[in-house]
């Protein structure tokens, strides 16, 4: 049978627990040579692995699980305490795609066929309700046939994926989809339910009407609903297949095993919503589904760069989930890519060392992923296939042990606040109209990371829970749709003295039209309010400050606790002015990335020089790297370092 796995509250944050254990989820991606090559070297395993399995549907009521009991075995030969969830990706196999094209994706935009660089556009619509079905057989009974086997007690959860490299994308979001009969038929019932009235005809949006809005780069949130009723119905159909292929899982493992998937990405790729996981929140809801993952940020990987996890990390532990990032960054020994920033084993060494620092600092989990091993298929690519990096792993498994053993908190005194939907209003940033929400998520997110002080990352779905801790600052990154719920709870908030921070055009859409008085509440009455697009901009419609700006560089004005910002990026040095305001404890105010939770402390370097740690009160520290201890508490930690090193102490 299948171990015991779950995820549970434990010393103030959601933890990984195997039967009956709490474990730091510290996992490596690889393969059973991979695995074999790192012992080489005297690694020292945690016994936690994944890859991507084969699910053995290889036709219509057609299975083979050889290729997955080998792979099996290719880790328990070499581990026999090894402890594996599968990736199993649940796309239809050849023969069922000939076999029913009716239910497979179309394109509004024809160009799709021709492009294979996101996996392919021949996918099942996620409309369909026979996909839907016959990938469910095939996952149930894979699990009835290894729930038979001797591997079963190896397999602790299964890491579920359809679409985009398994990763709940739409496939070929940037290319329309989906206008399919299946597509159609299934909208029309979901509005047929939805005004209860079953004549209504669904209309599904050109590429045209997406790209071209009615008031500057928005679309009218009452004239134009019918667009957005079509992205809230695209959107509910993969949070929808995720949750009936969970209930499989649970339901054939008894509850026994956990389900993973990749879900509630930051909105950071610069494409149409098709690419977002925008009913995050219907799944985050979801009692089958225990752990959420993502690759981290793929903008600012070089070393000296924040390299910051690529979820809502904030949003995900409030509802009792787990977050498992994904550490792909490439070491020295991987092929040159655009996404290789070291030439050594000492830089790879540091990268590795910020992945973990991540992890440990927001009470979530990593899993090292060696692409070499898993697609290159040569040892000299293999990414961790050197004595060095072994070593660092060796010296991460009792920091990461002895870390369950602490209070798993976090002492982050900001809340960064995003909305998914906000996309919904907004034209297609592929038209070059959306350019300040890419600007938000991309270089206003950067200054944010730079700030000097740890920040928790929510969806607006989470953030008024009752779990939820208070904050002293509230940085809202695109909250430019509010309903009056959602207006009134921020009036209340900005009442109790917290600090608002907003950017561009908080609160201006509710689902009646443009509100110029609540975008007022934010900015103050000197903003001045044209929807005729800048020449810069092109799509963009104006918003500015005649007068009382706060700064030099007039890029805040502040109203009281409210601090607004009319047009993105706001610099590291400006947001500490308002986090001093705020009075957030800042640990360091020079662009080091700043990452704390959990009783400790990393930092990653940005710059060469001395260093000086502000600590919030004096504690007793322990450098996990060097072994360095204080003697008695201090409130400094003073040091040299090179750009790009990655420090670890523990806090007492």
């Amino acid at each position: 049978m299948f171990p015991h796995s779950e995820i549970r509250e434990y010393k103030g944050a959601p933890a990984l627990f195997i039967e009956g254990e709490p474990i730091f989820p510290l996992i490596f991606m690889t393969t059973g040579d991979g695995l074999s090559k790192m012992m080489t070297h005297g690694f020292v395993t945690s016994h936690l692995y994944t890859d991507e399995f084969s699910s053995g549907w290889i036709g219509i009521n057609k299975y083979d699980y050889k290729e997955f009991e080998i792979k099996c075995q290719s880790f328990i030969t070499l581990d026999h305490k090894a402890l594996i969830f599968p990736r199993i990706i649940l796309d239809p196999p050849e023969e069922w795609m000939n076999k029913n094209p009716g239910e497979l994706i179309a394109y509004a935009d024809p160009a799709a066929w021709e492009d294979k660089s996101w996996g392919g556009p021949r996918k099942a619509s996620w409309a369909s309700i026979k996909w839907k079905n016959d990938a469910s057989l095939a996952l149930r009974s894979l699990i009835r046939h290894i729930a038979k086997t001797p591997f079963a007690k190896h397999i602790i959860g299964w890491h579920i994926g359809a679409g985009v490299f398994g990763e709940w994308h739409y496939p070929n979001p940037m290319h329309y989809p989906d206008i399919s009969p299946v597509f159609k038929k299934e909208f029309k019932l979901w509005l047929s339910q939805k005004y209860n009235n079953k004549n209504i005809v669904p209309r599904i949006p050109s590429i045209e009407e997406r790209r071209n809005t009615s008031h500057g780069m928005f679309h009218h949130p009452l004239k134009d609903k019918w667009i957005i009723e079509h992205a809230e119905f695209f959107h509910f159909l993969g949070a929808n297949a995720l949750e009936t292929f969970a209930s499989v899982v649970k339901e054939e493992t008894e509850g026994k095993c956990l389900v993973i998937a990749f879900n509630g990405y930051l909105p950071d790729l610069g494409t149409s919503h098709e690419a977002d996981h925008s009913a995050f929140a219907i799944n985050l809801r979801s009692k089958n589904i225990d752990v959420f993952t993502s690759p981290h940020s793929y903008r600012r990987r070089k070393l000296g760069e924040d390299a910051s996890m690529r979820g809502f990390i904030g949003s995900v532990r409030v509802m009792g989930k787990l977050w498992i990032n994904e550490g792909d960054d490439r070491t020295h020994k991987a092929k040159p890519s655009q996404y290789k920033h070291v030439n050594t084993a000492s830089e790879s060494v540091e990268l590795l060392w910020r992945q973990f620092a991540q992890a440990l600092t927001h009470n979530a989990g990593v899993w090292f992923m060696d692409q070499g091993a898993l697609w290159d298929k040569h040892p000299e690519f293999y990414f961790y296939n050197d004595p060095s990096l072994i070593k660092t792993f060796n010296k991460m498994l009792p920091v990461a042990e002895k870390s369950m053993q602490k209070e798993r908190r976090r002492p982050a005194e900001i809340a960064v606040v995003c909305d998914y939907k906000t996309a919904f209003y907004c034209a297609d940033p592929s038209f070059g109209g959306n350019t300040i929400r890419n600007i938000l998520y991309s270089e206003t997110l950067a200054e944010i990371a730079k700030c000097g002080a740890p920040f928790d990352m929510y969806q607006i779905t989470e953030l008024f829970e009752r779990n939820v801790p208070k904050y002293r600052l509230y940085i809202l990154v695109d909250i430019f749709y509010m309903d009056d719920d959602i207006y009134k709870k921020f009036v209340s908030l900005s009442k109790t003295g917290a600090h608002i921070l907003t950017f561009y055009a908080p609160a201006y859409l509710d689902s009646n039209g443009f509100r110029e008085d609540r975008l007022r509440f934010f900015a103050g009455n000197n903003l001045k309010i044209s929807s005729q697009p800048s020449k810069k901009d092109g799509h963009v419609p104006q918003f500015f400050i005649s007068d009382k700006i706060s700064d030099k560089n007039k890029k805040i004005v502040k109203n009281n606790n409210l601090w607004y910002c009319p047009l993105p990026p706001l610099d590291s040095n400006s947001l500490r002015q308002i986090l001093n305001t705020a009075k957030v404890h800042i640990y360091m105010d020079n662009d080091d990335i700043v990452l704390a939770g959990g009783g400790y402390l990393a930092i990653h370097t940005a710059s060469d020089g001395d260093k000086v740690i502000k600590l919030p009160f004096k504690m007793s520290w322990y450098n996990v790297r060097t072994e360095e201890f204080s003697q008695q508490p201090t409130s400094e930690i003073k040091f040299f370092a090179r750009r790009g090193e990655t420090l670890i102490w523990e806090l007492n």
